[in-house]
């Protein structure tokens, strides 16, 4: 990979500018990663099944929270991509293309689960781990009833967004403080 070995040549002056964006793309995913658990409680009303006793408060906390490193991780793909293939490009298209990409990605992920769920276990879904060998307990409380469709259309919409304007906002920073470095 390519990444690697530009990152670890030149002098320390320039391996600290091409660390950078990596150490700064921590805090960035970090904040996707609440916005993410804020978008999720709010579309799966996570609030009215603490209410109705399905989930006990620090159980739906960690549910979401699972949920969201997931989307974190997946949208981290896409920025990754980006990062990589950014050369003179405007950081509006920067964002605009983070917030398609990331859309696919996240449609691809969906279609995946979906795809196991519904041709992976013809008898049906008997226990959690049905929905996804590694993540089962996740995918079953996100991706049952009408889980699929909350996903598909406040979920991936919304994220895609976020991670559009996240993403041309952190290009943005990086852009300043290589300029702060260099006066």
């Amino acid at each position: 990979m390519e990444l690697v070995p530009s990152l670890l040549s030149g002098a320390p002056e320039a391996r600290t500018r091409n660390f950078l964006p990596i150490v700064a793309l921590l805090p960035v995913l970090g904040l996707y990663w609440l916005i993410s658990g804020i978008v999720l409680w709010w579309a799966y009303e996570i609030t009215h099944d603490i209410e109705r006793g399905h989930y006990q408060h620090h159980q739906a906390l960690v549910l979401v929270a699972e949920m969201g490193l997931i989307l974190t991780v997946l949208t981290s793909v896409a920025w990754l991509f980006r990062l990589r293939r950014r050369r003179n490009i405007p950081r509006w298209r920067i964002g605009w293309r983070a917030a398609w990409q990331t859309a696919l990605v996240l449609i691809a992920y969906f279609s995946i689960v979906m795809a196991h769920i519904m041709f992976g276990h013809p008898m049906g879904l008997t226990k959690d781990s049905d929905f996804f060998p590694i993540m089962g307990q996740v995918h079953a409380h996100f991706f049952s009833e009408v889980g699929p469709l909350i996903f598909f259309f406040p979920v991936v919409p919304v994220m895609a967004c976020v991670s559009g304007v996240l993403c041309y906002l952190y290009f943005l920073a990086i852009e300043a403080l290589r300029n702060l470095k260099t006066v």
